[in-house]
């Protein structure tokens, strides 16, 4: 008879993971983390971030709601008309989705997003006006993260909330049926 216990596969494949995930950089650990997550087991980080504090406020998740049909959603022009931005905030907002989200970057500044607006034609004049007013709805859309520099035109860092991951996955679920199941040509 063998006394040895048996190694639990779970200990094994958290150990794995561990070791593997010590080794990226934290882009890339996100990025691992949402490949993963969105392979094994999709159903989860939508229902973690339908959970609630004990105030009836949404809870921080640890990882962001994932996108809906992501398999449509290829590049940000993609992103772009299945939202139908209309204004320069809803415009800033979309960009800063496709950044964090779906290239997986953790922090962002106005010229990233500002240049992937440009490259589909639609920059915007104000940029820093514009995340400001996302900043500043309730809940907040975005948040500044730091500030690099100490003079008034210094860098400033963003990164969406929960509630802008939200907004920008109800305005494709809103154009959902129009933008994203038309036939391609």
């Amino acid at each position: 008879m063998n006394d040895v216990p048996e190694i639990d596969p779970e200990i094994c494949a958290m150990q794995a993971i561990g070791e593997a995930l010590t080794k990226l950089e934290p882009e890339s650990r996100t990025r691992v983390l949402r490949w993963a997550q969105d392979r094994y087991s999709p159903e989860l980080v939508r229902s973690s971030a339908q959970k609630t504090t004990g105030t009836g406020q949404m809870g921080v998740s640890s990882m962001p709601p994932s996108v809906i049909a992501t398999d449509k959603l290829e590049d940000f022009a993609t992103l772009f008309d299945a939202t139908q931005p209309h204004t320069d905030a809803e415009r800033a907002l979309i960009a800063a989705y496709w950044v964090q989200i779906a290239l997986g970057v953790e922090e962002f500044d106005s010229q990233k997003i500002n240049t992937e607006l440009k490259n589909l034609g639609h920059p915007i004049a104000n940029i820093t006006g514009a995340l400001a007013n996302l900043s500043a709805r309730r809940p907040s859309l975005v948040l500044q993260t730091r500030k690099i520099g100490h003079a008034r035109q210094a860098r400033k860092r963003f990164k969406l909330t929960n509630a802008g991951i939200r907004r920008v996955q109800d305005m494709i679920s809103a154009n959902q049926d129009v933008s994203l199941d038309a036939p391609s040509e």
